[in-house]
């Protein structure tokens, strides 16, 4: 994690997703702009959070681990996704660990600030209460795809959710063989069997397995296996 200092740096992202509508003058001048590398954790279970952070560029991975040391997939987040703001509402800590799945640039604002300049700001309230109740929306499609759907099913979605808004025929760098046990403990499968899938997906011309990358070859068969249920 690296804060951008260029002055001009957190000013650009929020002209360029049109947040000076939504956030005052003085939220704005409170945010910071920071770079975090691929594979950063920005929160863990439990831990005490302190401020906001707002997806500007990347992608992120939002994961639970369970008592018996597994970890279960629960979305994936690009932007403008939004980190912290349950807890900012409800003081709760995070029930939830949030990882970076590329390098990302996030808007930053602590708690402080946040309270302090838009607590009672009608704008940003509905701005983020659109985004806790898009995230209460879309939980049920996780559920749904993690108790009740095959396997086959949870393959394609988690497939097309780490492409979305890439070109889809870009190989994958994130599914790469030392990942694909991860993969699988947090979809809910065994390595074998997830490999067993691939290699059927491979065989029925979905996807290219090559030099320990993936690349997607038929989105329109994966989306059909996928039933419009995805990771975001």
């Amino acid at each position: 994690m690296r804060k951008i200092t260029h002055p001009d740096a957190a000013a650009r992202y929020v002209r360029e997703f049109g947040l000076d509508g939504i956030c005052g003058e003085r939220m704005i001048a409170g945010m910071s702009l920071y770079a975090y590398d691929k594979g950063e954790l920005i929160c863990s279970a439990g831990s005490a959070m302190s401020h906001l952070y707002l997806l500007v560029r990347g992608k992120l991975k939002v994961y639970s681990v369970l008592p018996n040391g597994k970890s279960v997939l629960l979305r994936f987040y690009e932007p403008l996704g939004m980190i912290g703001d349950v807890e900012w509402a409800t003081g709760y800590p995070p029930r939830c660990s949030v990882e970076t799945l590329s390098d990302c640039l996030m808007l930053v604002i602590s708690y402080e600030q946040l309270t302090e300049t838009a607590s009672h700001d009608p704008a940003w309230l509905r701005y983020m209460m659109k985004h806790i109740a898009h995230k209460l929306y879309t939980n049920s499609n996780t559920l749904s795809l993690n108790l009740m759907y095959p396997v086959e099913n949870r393959v394609a979605s988690y497939l097309l959710s780490v492409t979305s808004g890439e070109n889809p025929g870009v190989r994958i760098g994130e599914i790469r063989t030392p990942k694909l046990l991860e993969i699988a403990e947090l979809i809910g499968t065994s390595y074998r069997h997830l490999n067993r899938i691939l290699s059927q997906f491979a065989a029925d011309g979905m996807i290219e397995r090559r030099r320990g990358a993936i690349a997607i070859r038929d989105v329109g068969r994966l989306k059909k296996l996928a039933e419009g249920l995805l990771y975001n």
